[in-house]
């Protein structure tokens, strides 16, 4: 993950075309609601998408963990119950 990041984080010495647009990371970036707060920051703007998107599929694995376990809660109580 952390090469990803560093290839994402100098796209522009790799040349990464992840979409057709000009400063498509810092695209991204403000596409998820965050503001260029760095500036010109590609370099950290790159590294922080991939944070926030690990973040992200963290969360959501979390979510879908939570369900199981509340589903197998509900399935524990009918089971004592009958």
């Amino acid at each position: 993950m952390l090469v990803v990041g560093r290839i994402i984080a100098h796209r522009s010495e790799y040349q990464i075309p992840l979409l057709p647009i000009k400063g498509n990371i810092r695209f991204l970036w403000l596409l998820l609601g965050v503001p260029d707060v760095i500036g010109t920051g590609d370099r950290y703007t790159g590294t922080l998408l991939v944070l926030a998107l690990t973040l992200l599929v963290l969360a959501l694995t979390l979510l879908v963990l939570s369900a199981m376990t509340l589903m197998a809660l509900t399935l524990l109580v009918l089971a004592l119950t009958l």
